[in-house]
């Protein structure tokens, strides 16, 4: 069994919404949508292919699923 943690990039508050970024875990192109998050740094649609994303990579830095860690290496490397 693999053992999944999710983290939070800041304090949330009692009753809050909270959103999940799929590019730190998804890179199959079969689960795409359109975000209705309404944050203003939104990306909108939401993709298996995000992850490839530099400004992705760098705003979700230290973030990442392992599997896709090991992708994002391989692509630095």
């Amino acid at each position: 069994m693999s053992e999944i943690s999710l983290t939070s990039l800041r304090n949330i508050k009692s009753g809050e919404q909270l959103t999940f970024d799929y590019a730190t875990c998804e890179s199959l192109p079969y689960d795409e949508f359109e975000c209705e998050c309404a944050s203003a740094s939104c990306r909108v649609r939401v993709t298996g292919q995000d992850w490839m994303s530099p400004t992705v990579q760098e705003l979700r830095a230290g973030h990442f699923s392992p599997y896709l860690q090991r992708r994002i290496d391989a692509l630095r490397s």
